[in-house]
């Protein structure tokens, strides 16, 4: 199976690591995040259709919400465009990880249902780094590990 993880910061931190845990258990994971990125950016130049084109994958997972300042109307009709270029792929959408963000978590849970993975919960217990908002490279290794094992439980029940 192949994961193509389209996000922002908080994704890229944890490349290295997604990779190697979903290499672990014979998956294919890939990682395109980059840092300040919105959904907005990544609807951008059809940048998330054509990554999902390229790569052709089983899973798409969306992590996103952190960076978007748009209000919920928007913000929504971007989660739903973004739903819809994935195509076949079955999609799981990693809601925002920041300490402020449970009201677009809510948002993006009420357009992708079961979809969605509270990113918040997973990672308050974490220790934060300078900023207050990003991890420590600590806090970003569990993360992974947490959002690997969440999404490959839930794709075992869907295959």
């Amino acid at each position: 199976m192949t994961w193509l993880f389209l996000g922002d910061s908080f994704t890229a931190s944890m490349a290295a690591k997604l990779i190697a845990l979903f290499l672990s258990v014979g998956q294919h994971a890939i990682v395109k995040a980059h840092v300040g990125w919105s959904t907005t950016s990544w609807l951008e130049n059809d940048r998330a259709e054509a990554a999902i084109q390229r790569y052709h994958p089983d899973f798409v997972v969306y992590a996103l919400g952190t960076n978007d300042a748009s209000g919920r109307v928007l913000f929504q009709q971007h989660v739903r465009q973004l739903l819809d270029v994935a195509g076949s792929a079955v999609v799981f959408w990693v809601g925002p990880f920041g300490s402020d963000d449970t009201e677009r978590g809510r948002w993006v849970e009420e357009v992708v249902k079961e979809q969605y993975i509270d990113g918040l919960s997973m990672c308050q217990d974490l220790p934060r780094g300078r900023d207050g908002l990003h991890l420590t490279n600590t806090g970003y290794k569990v993360l992974a590990e947490r959002l690997a094992n969440e999404l490959l439980e839930r794709a075992y029940y869907l295959y």
